[in-house]
């Protein structure tokens, strides 16, 4: 049991961050776009739009009406310039260091000519600028700060709990989203109601907080002369940390106890051939079920992506006519049809919720018809593999892609609920438009001191240092000592 639960934590330091390809984004908001038909005539530039939202949302924190969030804000940013884009992207919980569309005045907004394909464009984008990895921690001067072994420190160490603190896992705490549950780190639960185990038991996740944070954004830029393009940017990256939790294996921290059973054997088997280590360096148990969870994860989403955007495969005619999820929509429908704070986070959990009922389904899925040797340890399927060649012969892939297929339908009926909201954000009046930005504000400051709080209360681990296992040579010589034994006893009782 004790196994069971270190696997589980550690493999949640690395788990995949991509819950869609890039390209599946850009489908799935194209397909999904119900806003303004034509372009709007541009007043001013785009980096002057993202100047003006940002003197927005710092007009929004220095003058707002709720005395206690003025003073936070101002104790951090007393005047209009310290809130420059560095600070805004902390503020909205980025990596400060990375160039992002829509918080840079230097970085150019998806150039795209109609509004629709500005959307689709744009909705890649929280992949491609690798806004949420490395989430370092920056001193007052701005540089990264160190631990006593000169690793850089986390910015908030509840991001370690769904990924590592560099590489693409680095981004998982923001790209997926578990449902709100009590969770449990009892390994049956693994096996009984996976959609419910989490290690810790207080694990965060911010799908859904990025969802809301940019959708209020969006609703701020549209109010801006020339607004429009920056507004369908920042709705773009709604889009994306939407579609993100469709995919259901982004809504379980683990997945399936398959897993672990795999992993295991495979610890054993490394072992046994490594002479515990005394031979060559071998990957931990922990190491083996990271890669194992890994290449599933990339595997389910590469064959998907492979015929979905194939237009004449049946895969995506499956999907284009997969029917609506009717627990969802009664779900969505009961939720208030206004423009108003939190609308774009409650759709988004409510999706979470319902998708989380299959994450373990599909890991057992494509677990079934994957070849075998992608449970084994050294083994890695990589995004530029033809996920086709990676499956076992003759296999049925239709349960597989029928999950598939449920999932994008119903990132389709978030899409459409989230734009029924939205649409009315342009009738709001000004007081109205004021109050979205105060929230916003408000829940970016909690979610900034909360973060702050982690951070002071958490303590690096020393590196840890590479172990042998010498039972394992002990018990090569203890058996080659028996088979000598044995040996020398036959030959004896043939001699006598």
């Amino acid at each position: 049991m004790r196994s069971a639960i270190l696997f589980a934590c550690l493999v949640g330091l690395a788990l995949p961050a991509d819950a869609y390809e890039q390209a599946v984004h850009v489908y799935l908001s194209r397909r999904g776009y119900a806003g303004q038909a034509q372009p709007s005539a541009a007043t001013s530039s785009d980096a002057a739009a993202v100047r003006a939202l940002r003197e927005r949302i710092w007009r929004a924190g220095s003058e707002a009406r709720d005395p206690d969030v003025k003073r936070r804000f101002l104790a951090r940013w007393p005047g209009a310039q310290a809130f420059d884009a560095w600070a805004m992207k902390q503020l909205f919980a980025l990596n400060p260091e990375q160039h992002v569309a829509g918080f840079d005045d230097d970085v150019a907004l998806p150039s795209a000519t109609t509004p629709a394909e500005i959307y689709a464009a744009a909705s890649r984008l929280p992949d491609d600028d690798e806004r949420n990895r490395r989430r370092y921690r920056h001193d007052a001067a701005r540089a990264v700060v160190h631990d006593p072994w000169g690793r850089p420190l986390p910015d908030d160490p509840a991001t370690l709990e769904m990924g590592s603190l560099q590489g693409l896992s680095s981004q998982a705490h923001a790209h997926y989203g578990l449902p709100k549950l009590a969770f449990s780190d009892d390994p049956s639960v693994l096996k009984s109601e996976p959609r419910r185990f989490a290690i810790p038991p207080t694990v965060h996740t911010f799908g859904a907080d990025f969802a809301e944070s940019y959708t209020m954004l969006a609703a701020l830029a549209a109010r801006l002369p020339g607004g429009q393009r920056l507004a369908l940017t920042h709705a773009g990256a709604a889009a994306h940390h939407i579609e993100d939790v469709a995919n259901q294996i982004h809504t379980v921290q683990v997945g399936i106890y398959e897993f672990f059973v795999d992993a295991k054997i495979e610890s054993y088997k490394e072992e046994l051939r490594s002479a515990g280590g005394l031979l060559r360096p071998r990957s931990d148990f922990v190491t083996i079920g990271i890669e194992i969870i890994a290449n599933h994860h990339v595997l389910a989403e590469g064959l998907y992506a492979k015929h979905l955007l194939d237009p004449k495969d049946p895969v995506a005619a499956q999907t284009a006519a997969a029917p609506a999820d009717d627990t969802l929509q009664r779900d969505l429908d009961a939720q208030p049809k206004s423009c108003s704070a939190g609308f774009a986070r409650t759709l988004t959990r409510s999706l979470i919720d319902r998708s989380s009922f299959e994450g373990a389904e599909v890991y057992r899925a494509i677990r079934r018809v994957a070849q075998t040797r992608f449970s084994r340890a050294g083994v890695h399927y990589n995004e530029t593999d033809d996920p086709d060649a990676a499956l076992k012969p003759d296999v049925d892939l239709a349960p597989f892609f029928a999950l598939e297929a449920a999932g994008a339908r119903r990132a389709g009926q978030a899409l459409a609920a989230w734009w029924s909201r939205f649409n009315g954000c342009a009738a709001l009046d000004d007081s109205a438009a004021a109050a979205l930005a105060e929230q916003l504000v408000r829940d970016r400051l909690d979610a900034l001191d909360a973060a702050e709080g982690r951070a002071r209360m958490w303590s690096p681990k020393p590196p840890e240092r590479e172990r042998r296992n010498w039972w394992v040579p002990i018990g090569y010589v203890v058996a080659f000592l028996v088979i000598v034994l044995l040996v020398r006893r036959r030959l004896r009782r043939r001699r006598a």
